[in-house]
């Protein structure tokens, strides 16, 4: 009996989920469009898989038999490596980016959690965050021809409408992220920081 070559597909369905050519970043834009961009794909991880189809299909077939943290980890499996694929090309499986690729997935899966947790009487909308662009502070041609973006970022969030508590609304933070144009789509080829103001 040979081994299978192909993975069978799960039958795990994500709703809301773009393809990798939905979210990938055109390179024919300004510094600043690109940086909003970089910003907004990076917000919409977080909380793609974030939605009431989601939360009802938990209880649907074998899903039903999960747990909460087991079936946020199958969203994570699908949503994840569009995102990292999207954003960082090639250096998706770079040793030198799974700390940072990490510190992502673990942001997605508390944001989805928190969503999930969410919805009932007890609160008056279901959490979300999401992160926004505030300014681009600079955009430094490096030697390698890549471009080094420093970047002003907000974190919104809804957490006084739920129980989510001490939830960090209007913090601000300041992203590095260097980037390069590669057949036309921008990708991240460094690892990115995120550090408070």
């Amino acid at each position: 009996m040979s081994e299978k070559l192909v993975e069978e597909p799960t039958g795990f369905e994500v709703f809301g989920m773009p393809t990798v050519a939905e979210i990938e970043i055109s390179s024919e834009q300004t510094d600043e469009e690109i940086a909003q961009d970089l910003i907004s794909v990076i917000s919409q991880w977080g909380m793609t898989g974030a939605n009431r189809d989601m939360l009802d299909y938990q209880t649907e077939g074998d899903n039903g038999l999960l747990g909460l943290s087991e079936f946020v980890a199958k969203v994570g499996e699908e949503v994840n490596p569009v995102f990292e694929e999207a954003l960082y090309g090639v250096n998706a499986s770079n040793p030198e980016f799974q700390e940072a690729i990490a510190l992502q997935e673990q942001s997605h899966a508390e944001i989805i959690t928190a969503n999930y947790q969410t919805y009932g009487t007890q609160n008056k909308a279901p959490y979300y965050q999401k992160l926004v662009f505030t300014r681009l502070d600079g955009a430094y041609p490096n030697d390698d021809g890549s471009t080094t973006l420093f970047i002003g970022v907000m974190r919104e969030d809804n957490g006084d409408q739920n129980i989510v508590a001490g939830s960090g609304n209007g913090y601000e933070m300041e992203a590095t992220l260097v980037i390069n144009k590669i057949d036309g789509k921008v990708k991240i080829v460094q690892p990115p920081t995120f550090v408070a103001n």
